[in-house]
């Protein structure tokens, strides 16, 4: 089954058409599938591919992986979640402005707003909460009814 997938993206690779703009290169080559996706998560998608940053994204996926605390300067809550499209964000959400996400389980959905920075493993998503200087917009966490900000 896997010289098929490799013979498969070779092709691809060589033909005039390739992987649809809205799929992230390295989701379609883990899965080797296209997945209907969300309009943000084309956004998401292509600021990947052009390594576009600092700009606001709303974003929902599941949580694949709970990181430790960045404890340096402002403490942050890490957390990596997988939009519908296969693309990973890296959350980092500052729990010194807001409430530490309670309860958070592998598996389970969270919709988010903050800023994204684009970076190798797919982006993150930061300021997902209110700036208390009033110069960013406000971000936000919504995980199982709460709202975190």
């Amino acid at each position: 089954m896997r010289p098929l997938l490799l013979l498969f993206l070779a092709f691809l690779a060589l033909s005039s058409e390739s992987v649809p703009s809205f799929v992230s290169p390295r989701a379609f080559a883990a899965t080797g599938e296209i997945r209907p996706v969300s309009k943000q998560d084309k956004i998401l998608a292509k600021a990947f591919r052009e390594g576009a940053s600092e700009f606001r994204a709303t974003c929902s996926g599941k949580v694949i992986r709970k990181l430790s605390d960045d404890t340096i300067g402002s403490r942050h809550q890490r957390f990596i979640i997988r939009l519908s499209s296969g693309q990973t964000l890296l959350i980092v959400h500052n729990i010194d402005l807001s409430k530490r996400v309670k309860s958070l389980r592998l598996g389970n959905r969270i919709k988010t707003r903050g800023e994204y920075i684009w970076n190798h493993q797919g982006g993150l998503i930061h300021y997902t909460h209110r700036d208390p200087a009033g110069i960013q917009p406000s971000g936000w966490i919504r995980y199982k009814g709460k709202t975190y900000r």
